[in-house]
């Protein structure tokens, strides 16, 4: 009775009640919860099995291999969630076991999610792994891929932590491919060699002049990767694979014929003047060049590695290291100093050519060309540079400073400089040479020569 009143009681202090009403009401209150219990219970039984449905559909993509560790959560979570799904008022009840419950549910099935998918990834990769192993045995170790599939046969929890199934250790080239390409570097590093790179030359005055210059040495290079690949285990395998993985092989080699060029070569002496790359008839082309022989369509890996890298390691020669200036005269200190002092003066006379066009050029169009920058010519370029390379390192700066900026002011200092040079180097020279500036007469602009004999 409601309220814990009896009926009788009722009745004697108020008479006849009827209490259908009531009754009902609560019947209706009764089957109201019952029914949204019962509600709750089909949306967490479809929930599951919808679920389930999705986690079994996963697990059949598994390796076997992770079966074990993946269906253990699926039983936890189905565990979890069956209680969950038979008492949906637990978490009114008993919020803590709710909690519990809903905990495990969730973590289970997070795992579940996160082993699945890193099983799918790991048995794709090891399909194409398997495919690329079987396709190019030539690249990998004999029985390589036996014991790359042996690897395998654990859980991918087991793989990510150990690694064991990487097949780049079952190459040719060793566990650690990376300590070969080190190798391969020093080789490059250490094939250097001192050259005299010759900028002028006259052979019938006996005098060169230039720079000496750090430069990739070919023969070396070639040597040293030949001695290296070959002291590899299967040098062939290994050529193989790691020309594989050589992405601008096609660029390095049509680099080397086209960028590199013979009359470049010839410039490079050895300290007794003899070429670092004498002409000669190429075994392979069977043509006259300068050019290192390399193979680069050689039946060998080996032969077409070594090629390679000599062919990269020489690409370097279009940017060498400068060193040191240096000349040689056959007649000495006395010839350089004849040299120095008729090369200057000639050259004087060229810009007092252009200075005094410069001039008239001033006297037609007015004041504005005073910083007009003069032309400069191939043949002007070359004898300033032939200045440069024999003069002391202070003058070479004033020379270069002013020729750089060739307006009218800086042709008359370079003109000075360089007459300046003719004149210490003379050395009883019957020639001496007289600067005069361009005199004003009646208005009129008058040249005279700075330079007379």
């Amino acid at each position: 009775m409601p309220l814990g009143v009896s009926e009788g009681l009722l009745q004697k202090a108020y008479g006849p009640i009827d209490f259908s009403g009531f009754y009902k009401h609560i019947d209706d209150f009764a089957k109201q919860a019952y029914a949204e219990t019962q509600a709750e219970k089909k949306q967490l039984a479809k929930e599951f099995y919808t679920t389930q449905a999705s986690i079994n559909k996963d697990v059949d993509k598994i390796r076997s291999e992770d079966s074990a560790e993946i269906m253990g959560n699926v039983s936890k979570w189905k565990s979890a969630n069956q209680k969950l799904m038979i008492n949906p008022n637990l978490i009114k009840t008993n919020p803590k076991l709710y909690g519990e419950l809903k905990n495990e549910s969730d973590s289970s099935y997070n795992k579940i999610v996160e082993l699945s998918n890193a099983s799918k990834s790991k048995k794709a990769e090891h399909v194409k792994v398997d495919t690329y192993m079987r396709q190019h045995p030539e690249e990998f170790e004999d029985g390589a891929h036996e014991k790359w599939l042996m690897s395998t046969q654990v859980p991918t929890s087991k793989l990510f932590e150990t690694n064991a199934d990487d097949y780049e250790q079952h190459r040719v080239v060793g566990p650690k491919p990376q300590e070969l390409f080190k190798d391969l570097q020093s080789v490059s590093k250490s094939a250097k060699t001192k050259a005299n790179y010759v900028t002028f030359e006259d052979k019938n005055k006996g005098y060169r002049v230039g720079y000496e210059h750090e430069i990739p040495s070919p023969t070396e290079a070639l040597t040293g990767y030949t001695n290296l690949i070959g002291s590899w285990k299967n040098p062939e395998k290994a050529s193989t694979s790691i020309l594989g993985k050589v992405k601008d092989y096609d660029q390095v080699v049509s680099d080397f014929n086209t960028k590199i060029k013979n009359e470049d070569l010839a410039h490079y002496k050895n300290n007794n003047d003899e070429d670092l790359f004498p002409e000669h008839t190429s075994p392979i082309t069977g043509k006259m060049t300068r050019m290192p022989d390399l193979d680069f369509n050689s039946p060998y890996a080996s032969v077409r590695l070594a090629s390679y890298y000599t062919a990269k390691n020489m690409m370097d020669i279009n940017t060498p290291k400068e060193g040191k200036q240096f000349s040689y005269f056959a007649g000495g200190e006395l010839q350089k100093k004849k040299e120095i002092s008729e090369i200057a003066f000639g050259f004087a006379k060229d810009l007092e050519k252009i200075r005094n066009q410069h001039a008239l050029e001033r006297q037609t169009h007015g004041a504005e060309l005073q910083t007009k920058v003069l032309s400069k010519d191939k043949l002007m370029d070359a004898k300033v540079k032939l200045l440069m390379n024999l003069v002391g390192t202070e003058q070479k700066q004033k020379l270069t400073e002013f020729y750089e900026n060739l307006d009218f002011d800086n042709i008359n200092k370079l003109l000075d400089s360089v007459i300046n040079i003719g004149k210490e180097n003379q050395d009883g020279n019957k020639e001496q040479p007289k600067k005069e500036e361009p005199k004003k007469d009646s208005g009129k602009l008058k040249l005279v020569s700075p330079l007379k004999k």
